[in-house]
């Protein structure tokens, strides 16, 4: 039969904890206090920065990128880039005053795009390759270009590999994109002369994304190959 603990045995053991925690706490007094004002100024400071200054500096490229937006869409791309108008900074503006922003960053793709309709093709490359994409569709997008960039520059093994990755990277979020990109990479297939893989890649189109703009004419792709 197990022994009954004895009340006072419990009342002496935690005495002896207590004690051994404030004597602790009275020869580290200054540590501790130290380490918990440590914990609060960086809870303070952190907040303090996402609201002092990232989020209003985020506001405020977000601003800037608008009249950017606006040139880049009406293909005014040297515009775009440099002197939107209105006194608002340009894509490479609002790179070099608001670098780490999330503005900054798309503002690298808007760039790079931007050199790649303009045919500088090296600055398009420099500004893809820094951006940093997000969420489901951009990392496609950020392949594509790289796609087209080296089909521009006549790397078509580089841009074949780019336009599947990104075709690989849309299956599962963008019909449309994966159609688009899975074409792309078909025909530059057939002009490396591997037309094994441009008619599975046509065939793709057609089974796994009927509904796609691309895949209405994918039969007379088909229909080439064999």
């Amino acid at each position: 039969m197990a022994k009954k603990q004895d009340k006072s045995d419990v009342l002496v053991d935690f005495e002896e904890v207590t004690g051994n925690v404030e004597g602790f706490f009275e020869k580290n007094k200054n540590l501790v206090v130290g380490v918990i004002a440590a914990l609060l100024i960086g809870v303070g400071g952190y907040f303090a920065y996402m609201n002092l200054y990232k989020l209003p500096r985020e506001t405020e490229a977000a601003e800037q990128m608008y009249q950017a937006q606006f040139q880049f869409d009406k293909d005014s791309f040297n515009l775009a880039l440099n002197n939107p108008g209105g006194g608002y900074d340009g894509f490479l503006g609002i790179i070099d005053n608001y670098s780490g922003t999330n503005v900054a960053n798309l503002a690298h793709y808007y760039a790079a795009v931007s050199y790649l309709k303009m045919g500088n093709l090296d600055e398009a490359l420099n500004y893809i390759e820094d951006y940093s994409p997000d969420g489901a569709v951009m990392p496609v997008m950020k392949n594509g270009v790289l796609g087209d960039i080296y089909s521009e520059k006549n790397e078509l093994d580089k841009a074949a590999e780019y336009y599947k990755k990104a075709a690989d990277l849309a299956a599962d979020q963008s019909d449309f994109l994966a159609a688009y990109y899975l074409l792309k990479y078909g025909e530059l297939q057939e002009v490396l002369g591997d037309k094994k893989a441009a008619l599975a890649a046509y065939e793709t189109i057609q089974k796994e994304y009927p509904d796609a703009p691309d895949a209405r004419k994918i039969d007379m792709f088909i229909e080439k190959l064999k």
